[in-house]
């Protein structure tokens, strides 16, 4: 069948699914079950009987819903198509979907030095949730089982990385950053970006996984929205890093332009999202604003940012500071390194005593509200 009948189908049945916290009740499952089996195209798709497989196994057994085959299938990437079943507070509109995608090219140099189990991919056609901007990836937790085994995939929508640096971060380096500073971004094509986002969300992936805190060890220590914030910032500087001292194994003006855009990015674009708050990497992009500018990396002239020499040498003490506060859960119980860090975040960022909350910098409130962003 043609995947716009697949799609036409699949948007029927997610519409007839309760809210999130229901979706794996027994008569839930038990309906959805019926209904797949009596699609006309649905029910034929493999992807769609490896999920079927794996809910009648629970029915069944009366037990949790396991996505062993419908991981499995994902993981060989058989015919790229996802069809699961999710439920994530970070991806609230996803709910029954089908993801078809093209997986793209990346450097063999890069992805043997850094290897994670991430998949950088364009979105063909998909149902709607994951239309909204902030679905950027997908995880093995965002799946209702909420387990994520070693070698599962993780999948990055390059499409929506290079949809959002021209819709902001292009606009903010014309009108933001200083002439003469990131030369490289400024113009670029698509298919540049293309490739440095395909190099950043390798990095980015990989460092999650490096470090005295890695992530999956430590998600109870980053759950508070600083923390996950700063530990989004934390991969990110030691991406840049990577490219900066030239162990990305990229050609040198490759490595330089992907510096450029992973600093843009986390620098610039990041730190205006989120409304009328700003969202944990806002709140992150502040940190290393605010860290940058005391320490001489980046200075601000009227409302202008200029980056200065030194900036690669903040960046190192920055990813420096960092690791010698995480570095203490070696010494230290758990609660007493979350708090360091905690006090780290709220040293650099404007967190507003009063109301309990975090806001937007002045610098950056003036950005969004003469670029519309």
């Amino acid at each position: 069948m043609t995947t716009p009948e697949l799609l036409l189908e699949t948007q029927r049945l997610r519409a007839t699914l309760p809210p999130r916290g229901e979706r794996t009740d027994i008569p839930v499952l038990r309906r959805l079950s019926l209904r797949l089996k009596a699609s006309r195209s649905l029910r034929r798709e493999p992807a769609v009987q490896a999920f079927l497989d794996d809910v009648d196994d629970s029915l069944r057994h009366a037990t949790p819903v396991r996505l062993r085959r419908t991981k499995a299938r994902i993981n060989r990437q058989d015919d790229h198509r996802i069809f699961s079943l999710f439920d994530t507070p970070c991806f609230p509109a996803l709910s029954l979907e089908l993801l078809c995608y093209r997986p793209l090219w990346e450097d063999d140099m890069l992805a043997a030095r850094y290897p994670s189990r991430i998949t950088p991919v364009m979105v063909e056609r998909a149902s709607a949730g994951f239309a909204p901007r902030l679905v950027v990836a997908l995880f093995p937790e965002n799946h209702v089982d909420h387990l994520h085994r070693d070698d599962d995939l993780v999948f990055y929508f390059i499409d929506k990385f290079i949809a959002r640096h021209h819709r902001v971060t292009q606009p903010m380096l014309r009108h933001v950053v200083a002439e003469g500073d990131l030369p490289r971004l400024r113009g670029c094509s698509r298919a540049q970006v293309q490739r440095a986002a395909v190099h950043w969300v390798r990095l980015h992936e990989h460092h999650h996984h490096a470090g005295p805190l890695r992530l999956r060890a430590a998600r109870s220590l980053k759950r508070l929205k600083p923390l996950a914030g700063l530990e989004e910032l934390r991969v990110d500087v030691a991406g840049m890093l990577c490219c900066l001292g030239g162990s990305s194994g990229l050609a040198p003006a490759e490595a330089e332009f992907t510096y450029q855009f992973i600093l843009a990015e986390r620098l610039l674009r990041h730190a205006v999202e989120g409304i009328p708050t700003p969202n944990h990497d806002a709140v992150a992009s502040q940190v290393l604003f605010d860290f940058l500018l005391r320490r001489g990396g980046i200075r601000v002239v009227g409302r202008t940012l200029h980056l200065c020499r030194q900036l690669p040498d903040r960046l190192a003490d920055f990813a420096a500071t960092v690791d010698a506060i995480e570095s203490g859960i070696l010494q230290q119980p758990g609660d007493r390194v979350q708090q360091q860090l905690l006090g780290f975040v709220n040293e650099h960022a404007a967190y507003d005593t009063l109301l309990g909350r975090y806001r937007h910098m002045p610098f950056f409130e003036d950005i969004k509200r003469r670029l519309r962003l």
